[in-house]
């Protein structure tokens, strides 16, 4: 029912004229040049930008950070792919950088249906920093996650027969979406819960569903 909102996530995550930089430049000041296109919507610039601070210094984590995002926001996947899973390796997966690398990388992994691997990152985003908030557009932030995390959950839940584990991915589910929404959590063995704005609902499962596709629309539109 939801899949194809995995895409319109990423979509929505996917969140200049320059002069020529001085060729010797260091990876930092170029990264930090190539931010400032990204937040003007220059996203082929910054990509370009990017580019020219890892052939300057090819371990600057940022820069491979940015470029990623870049490619994400031209739906370029899988050159996206390969930028974000860089940050991972030089990062050793600790820190911010490392975050905001695994969310770009859980949207471009939830287009591909790869959702084994989009859940780990995202997950690991939530335990790192429950807090977690991107830098360089921080409307994108700790809710975007869970969100993406809840719709690969959703993906695994389609392709599992057995009925133990579906309901596992629900609960998670059911997790991640009262995180975001507090003030009205759905529980599995409370049918007083199973409501989504004035709509009531028949099972939990029913429930999980309409109130993931709701909370899409209210946050994205």
């Amino acid at each position: 029912m939801l899949r194809g909102h995995s895409v319109a996530l990423a979509a929505i995550l996917v969140i200049c004229c320059c002069g020529g930089s001085d060729p010797s430049a260091p990876a930092s000041e170029l990264t930090i040049e190539g931010w400032s296109l990204f937040g003007q919507g220059l996203y082929q610039d910054a990509v370009n930008k990017f580019t020219e601070a890892i052939g300057t210094d090819s371990n600057w984590a940022d820069a491979h950070n940015g470029r990623g995002w870049s490619y994400l926001e031209l739906r370029n996947f899988d050159s996206a792919a390969g930028d974000l899973q860089r940050v991972i390796t030089l990062t050793g997966g600790q820190g911010q950088i490392s975050n905001e690398a695994r969310t770009a990388l859980g949207s471009v992994e939830n287009n591909a249906g790869d959702y084994t691997s989009a859940s780990q990152h995202l997950t690991a985003v939530i335990a790192s920093n429950p807090e977690f908030q991107f830098t360089h557009r921080t409307s994108v932030d700790i809710t975007d996650v869970r969100l993406l995390l809840s719709s690969a959950l959703l993906g695994l839940s389609e392709d599992e027969t057995d009925p133990d584990s579906v309901d596992a991915y629900f609960d998670d589910i059911a997790s991640n979406l009262n995180a975001i929404d507090t003030e009205n959590p759905v529980y599995r063995d409370d049918p007083n819960s199973w409501k989504v704005g004035e709509n009531w609902y028949n099972s939990f499962e029913e429930t999980i569903l309409e109130k993931l596709e709701w909370l899409i629309n209210l946050y994205y539109g």
